[in-house]
């Protein structure tokens, strides 16, 4: 019998049980597609239903030996597959092509779903689940309970009102108090800045891109220009520490007396400034590379070019003028070259291949880290400390020791699809609109409300679901209890560990022992997400100019300052406590957005500034919050396939960008949404799930 695309991921599911029971045959045939999906061209059978071979339902006597003999299919089932293995429910031979039919179950009532987390991923999950409707009756086919601890929804919880300055505001008394600009009364207000930034290439977001066209939402093709430059006041504390925002976000200013190294001059000594002041520089910040970006006329694609310098250089500094020719040639060459290199792998097949393994054994950069690929290849310094580190660093969001521990595939398939003619894009919006539109189909949305308890419902008794698995209990800060058929964790992998570690040492060794396998996996699931590890980052929203190039004439819309590595052994082994935001500036790089480029609305000027090396004056901060985002390593490229694997153990699910191959971003949220949707509606006896935006 076959099983054809059950999830259109691709997929083949072959069982013969000509030979026997005691002999069943599986197979599985893999498409490769660049995008991760059933072309159609490649798959036919997904998509041709007089060509399927329809069989019967499987019987309970084979469900056993399909468990048995899932060890052949462990490293090539997706999720979806693995579901329909492990969790069979009415499970008929393939279904209509484009069908969204619902599980079928024995009671009329809809399945009840919690979302515990409101950023893209919990809230596609939540809208793919609340839109899919009974065929017939047209009834919801899930209750979807979405949780999120912040009072606003979690992907748009930071993000912050533009400054008002109208006329009315600017002469009333009111308006002269700094806090009456910083918050301004709701009726002044003129936009909104996300936080933080929500920038995409639509190159490497093809899902997203789609999701955003589906909604209606628009966006627009922005400059994406950049600077590079050197900081004129240089820390000289190795590492430094911010007090986390009490509260998150953090709308208030963070005082530079929290870091003591900030409030020092370049030698170390005490500052002359005034209380409440930033440091004074000791120079200019100096910018050694600019690139301005042209558009494509008749296209809507851009390229970027490097600023050269004057004339005036040439008569006035002529040896500076030879400097700067010599170093920019040296960055132009080596990134032509790093296109070459990363095009021609992406054209083999040799980056990533989002299935498992993430990347072919027998690729040349198979287990190749970032800062082993430059050695390698003897790329330049100018072109590696000065350009590429900097501009990754504010990318991944991450230090440059933890860049270097990349595996180069991730990075490589970003540079293939993105450049050189990527185009960066902002929603016209604000990512507001985004949450409003995929939130608009969720009955339940449950804002303030911390989750502090899951655990399955198997003590004394087990309490089962329509579908024969335990319901799974919910409990909250404010004492409410909920029970659930699965239950979505669309938090971040560290902060879904902890919740289930925290759960099964509350639930105490009575209820261990009767949780039986769903406590084993329970382990194994904390184990795997264990294995993603997160670094902090603080952003900063104010409209302080000093924390960009000395020349307005050389600010760009993206623009990475960082310090000379005078010593490696500064990089920090840890990124402090529970308590602090640690780094080390000589480890990471600044990068200050120049909003009002994507937003040439704006009533002033507005930057916002992640990882700030040094802090803006307290009287021109805005708004401060702080972000943890996971860093790639080999490991956690393997800990995807082995989260795959527990994907619906438990009735447990697990979303966002950390699940999904590649830099953590965007993207991934949305397709590992997608695939868990799927799953879920799988495990309930249902039939593939096509999301609107891909028919």
């Amino acid at each position: 019998m076959h099983f054809f695309c059950h999830a259109c991921q691709g997929i083949i599911l072959v069982l013969d049980l000509g030979q026997g029971l005691n002999k069943p045959q599986l197979t599985l045939l893999w498409p490769i597609t660049s995008s991760h999906r059933c072309s159609g061209a490649l798959h036919p059978l997904c998509h041709q239903p007089n060509q399927r071979t329809n069989g019967p339902a499987l019987s309970a006597t084979a469900l056993p030996l399909i468990r048995t003999r899932i060890g052949l299919i462990a490293k090539l089932a997706p999720v979806s597959t693995l579901a329909l293995l492990l969790d069979p429910i009415n499970m008929a031979a393939a279904p209509q092509q484009g069908s969204t039919a619902p599980p079928s179950s024995s009671s009329s009532e809809p399945v009840k779903v919690a979302v515990i987390g409101s950023g893209l991923a919990g809230l596609t999950t939540a809208f793919l689940l609340s839109s899919l409707q009974d065929d017939i009756t047209h009834a919801r086919v899930f209750e979807v309970h979405l949780f999120e601890k912040s009072s606003s929804l979690g992907m748009d919880s930071a993000s912050i009102p533009v400054p008002c300055e109208c006329s009315d505001c600017a002469s009333s008394d009111k308006a002269k108090d700094s806090e009456a600009l910083k918050q301004p009364s709701e009726p002044h207000q003129t936009g909104r800045i996300d936080v933080p930034m929500r920038s995409f290439f639509p190159e490497y977001y093809p899902v997203l891109t789609k999701v955003y066209k589906y909604l209606g939402i628009t966006t627009q093709v922005t400059d994406n220009s950049m600077s590079f430059f050197n900081l004129a006041n240089n820390p000289s504390e190795p590492t430094e520490f911010f007090p986390l925002p009490s509260t998150f976000p953090h709308n208030n200013p963070l005082s530079p007396s929290a870091s003591p190294a900030l409030s020092r001059g370049s030698n170390g000594n005490e500052s002359k400034q005034p209380s409440g002041t930033k440091p004074a520089a000791s120079g200019t910040n100096h910018a050694y590379f600019t690139f301005s970006t042209h558009y494509i006329p008749f296209t809507n694609n851009t390229f970027s070019t490097p600023d050269l310098p004057s004339l005036f250089l040439l008569l006035t500094h002529p040896l500076a003028f030879l400097g700067f020719w010599v170093r920019i040639v040296r960055v132009c060459l080596d990134y032509l070259r790093l296109l070459a290199i990363s095009k021609w792998a992406y054209s083999r097949n040799e980056l990533l291949t989002y299935r498992p393994g993430q990347i072919s054994s027998e690729s040349p950069f198979a287990s190749m880290t970032v800062g082993e690929f430059f050695r390698k290849y003897r790329f330049s310094n100018e072109f590696a400390r000065d350009a590429f580190l900097p501009l990754f660093s504010g990318v991944c969001t991450c230090s440059f020791a933890s860049l270097e521990q990349f595996p180069v595939a991730a990075v490589l398939e970003y540079v293939a699809r993105c450049m050189p003619f990527g185009r960066m894009s902002f929603v016209d919006c604000g990512i507001n609109t985004v949450c409003h539109k995929l939130s608009r189909n969720v009955d339940h949305v449950h804002l303030s409300t911390r989750i502090v308890r899951v655990e399955p419902l198997v003590s004394p008794k087990p309490k089962l679901s329509p579908f024969g698995t335990p319901l799974v209990r919910v409990e909250t800060d404010q004492g409410k209890v909920f029970e659930f058929a699965h239950v979505v964790f669309a938090t971040q992998a560290n902060q879904a560990a902890q919740l289930l570690r925290q759960s099964s040492q509350q639930a105490g060794s009575d209820a261990a022992d009767s949780a039986g396998d769903f406590d084993h996996a329970e382990q194994d699931q904390i184990k795997t997400l264990d294995r993603f590890k997160y670094e902090r980052s603080l952003v900063v929203c104010h409209t302080d100019e000093s924390l960009l190039p000395a020349n307005p004439l050389l600010w760009r819309c993206m623009n990475f300052a960082h310090v000379q590595r005078s010593d490696p052994s500064l990089s920090p082994s840890s990124r402090g406590d529970e308590s602090s935001i640690s780094y080390s500036p000589q480890d990471v790089s600044m990068c200050t957005h120049y909003i009002n480029i994507s937003q040439p609305n704006l009533p002033r000027r507005i930057f916002q500034t992640t990882n700030p090396i040094m802090m803006p004056d307290p009287e021109k901060q805005i708004h401060s919050t702080w972000f943890e985002r996971a860093v790639v390593t080999w490991d956690s490229m393997m800990a995807i396939d082995d989260l795959n694997m527990l994907q619906g153990k438990g009735q447990r699910w697990f979303v966002g960008s950390y699940a999904y191959p590649g830099i953590p971003l965007l993207e991934g949220c949305v397709v590992t949404a997608i695939d868990v949707a799927q799953g879920i509606a799988l495990a309930c006896g249902g039939r593939r799930l096509v999301p609107e935006w891909e028919r």
